[in-house]
């Protein structure tokens, strides 16, 4: 017969003498009350005595004092099952389906079973016995799905063998990055996913198919066991397209794991932070966007009945779905009252902007500290958070104002030259340089130039990182007072995982090796081998990526931080380095 009640008692030792009752209990009881409502209810049901008598939970235990706690099963499990939220779908006597919510560990669902059956008030459940059940199918802990689980170990094994050999299905909606086709699917083969698994076009990892299904005790051939149907696709400004698949999978106890590497082998991961998936910008660290929504039992001898068991797909995951469209609608918007305000729109700009093209490719300019800037596919689109690095490289030239005449400004990785031009508009003593290696994007520049009437103060010339500060025509102005410079600094890694976000601008002035730092290691170097270039008292100016002002300050570290300035958003973005001084 199962006890309805759990009890406990506890002698109070030296070390807990003088302690209030309620922290005792919180402290020494979390085995049967762990939660800090489990206590308070406890206390108010008058379910707890010290020396066989009630008292309050402000009293102060002395040593030698019993505690004694003695729990309604019930209540206490009524409690924890409504903090947990599980929902029990289907019960027999040897299995059972519950649905996990996200965020629920695995070996809280398996309590949850007879938990369920015990508080449910059915009279044939009165003496169930307590012990959890054991899970049978494993699920991540963020995701929200179906959990099967067996009564014993017995039950367990019979119900591993039906999943190996086919008689028990699982199926899932999840939502993917990209655009997929029904038909690419329907042509995918073993023997492709095999070769997607070695060609080294995935980030994940290259472990051959045969030794990846070996290690996770998964069949060889399991890939043929899945079958994926596309249910919708829906736009997204942070990857172009997510589509919503539904998909079964059989012969596996982790058909999550299964689905999730087909659909990275297949080029399109689910979303989610988890192994073979691939978050979205605005959605990291958020468990996945899959679930367990189906569950198939083939009726395969007397002992077991058919049984069914489908869910809909989370509202988290449709959410998601329906705020992808809503920020692509809000860009598209944007994106169509800037052309529609553009003198120069082509016949064609309507349908480029529905392609994702961005409208200042559309129109050939963009707006930026306020003055309007030719651009091309061949330069980067300034952004407002590059303003930054114009407000630091003024604030700087104007506390410098009557040391120089005309204080000189170098701009390295010019693009359409916006940052040099901005400064030089915002200070008309001032002269600069502004270098690109790309030639196409210096023709932007120097069309720029001629814009804004700065013949007389600009110049535009080719160079690199790597050999401007001994170029002989970039030091026919020197000694600078202040270098600005925003490099690339993407990772190739971070790239992949923004590719509809940068996927019409130049990469050269977006992605930089060594995990986007190649730049600003390319330049130190370069400084270092002639300081000459800038004043004594010179500085640079460089625009950052979130998180990078370690590692940038770790380069610049025989120079002196003089100035940190964050953009328009609140993120650090731009650092200013004075020049050391020579011994």
């Amino acid at each position: 017969m199962a006890l309805r009640t759990q009890t406990k008692e506890l002698r109070v030792l030296a070390a807990d003498a003088g302690t209030k009752l309620r922290l005792f209990l919180a402290r020494n009881f979390r085995d049967i009350m762990p939660l800090r409502q489990d206590v308070i209810s406890a206390l108010r049901k008058k379910a707890v005595h010290v020396n066989g008598d009630l008292t309050l939970d402000t009293h102060i235990l002395k040593e030698g004092d019993t505690v004694r706690v003695e729990m309604s099963l019930v209540d206490l499990y009524t409690r924890r099952l409504q903090v947990l939220g599980t929902e029990l779908k289907f019960c027999d006597s040897d299995l059972a389906v519950v649905m996990k919510p996200a965020g629920a560990r695995m070996c809280d669902i398996g309590w949850a079973v007879p938990a369920t059956l015990l508080v449910s008030g059915d009279e044939k459940y009165k003496d169930i016995s307590t012990e959890p059940w054991i899970v049978v199918n494993e699920i991540e802990r963020g995701s929200q799905g179906l959990v099967v689980l067996a009564r014993d170990a017995k039950i367990q094994q019979e119900l591993a063998e039906k999943i190996n050999t086919g008689q028990i299905t699982f199926r899932f909606g999840a939502l993917c990055h990209g655009k997929i086709e029904q038909s690419l699917v329907n042509s995918v083969t073993l023997q492709s996913l095999e070769a997607a698994s070695v060609s080294g076009d995935n980030s994940e990892e290259t472990t051959p198919l045969d030794l990846w299904c070996e290690y996770n005790r998964i069949p060889a051939d399991i890939f043929n066991h899945v079958e994926i149907h596309i249910e919708s696709v829906t736009r997204s400004p942070n990857v172009g397209h997510l589509t919503m698949i539904k998909a079964s999978v059989g012969h596996a106890a982790h058909a999550s794991l299964v689905l999730r590497r087909y659909m990275h082998l297949i080029g399109h991961p689910i979303v989610g932070s988890q192994t073979y998936a691939r978050p979205l910008a605005n959605h990291r660290d958020k468990g996945i966007l899959m679930s367990l929504t189906g569950v198939t039992l083939s009726a395969t001898d007397a002992r077991y009945e058919p049984v069914t068991i489908d869910v809909p797909i989370p509202q988290k995951i449709m959410s998601v779905c329906e705020r992808e469209v809503m920020f692509y609608e809000r860009r598209q918007k944007k994106a169509r009252e800037e052309l529609e305000q553009s003198d120069v729109l082509p016949a064609d700009g309507a349908e480029l902007a529905a392609d994702g093209i961005p409208a200042a490719y559309i129109t050939g300019t963009k707006d930026f500290c306020g003055h309007t800037f030719r651009v091309s596919k061949n330069t980067l689109i300034p952004r407002p958070s590059t303003e930054t690095l114009v407000s630091a490289a003024v604030e700087f030239l104007e506390k410098a104002a009557g040391s120089q005449a005309a204080p000189q400004v170098l701009d390295l990785g010019t693009g359409t030259g916006c940052i040099l031009l901005s400064i030089l508009l915002k200070v008309p003593a001032a002269r600069g340089v502004g270098i690109d290696i790309s030639p196409a994007a210096l023709d932007i520049a120097q069309a720029n130039v001629a814009l804004h009437g700065l013949a007389s103060q600009a110049k535009m010339l080719p160079s690199d990182f790597e050999s401007f500060a001994a170029d002989e025509k970039v030091l026919r102005q020197s000694p600078y007072d202040f270098i600005a410079c925003n490099p690339p600094y993407i990772s190739p890694h971070k790239a992949v995982r923004m590719t509809r976000m940068i996927e019409h601008e130049p990469q050269l002035a977006l992605i930089a090796e060594d995990g986007g730092f190649q730049a600003y290691s390319a330049i130190h170097r370069s400084l270092m081998a002639n300081m000459e270039i800038l004043q004594p008292a010179g500085c640079i100016g460089f625009e950052i990526g979130k998180g990078m002002e370690r590692i940038v300050r770790n380069i610049f570290y025989d120079w002196t931080e003089v100035g940190a300035y964050n953009d328009n958003q609140g993120y650090l973005r731009v650092l200013v380095f004075q020049r050391p001084v020579l011994c």
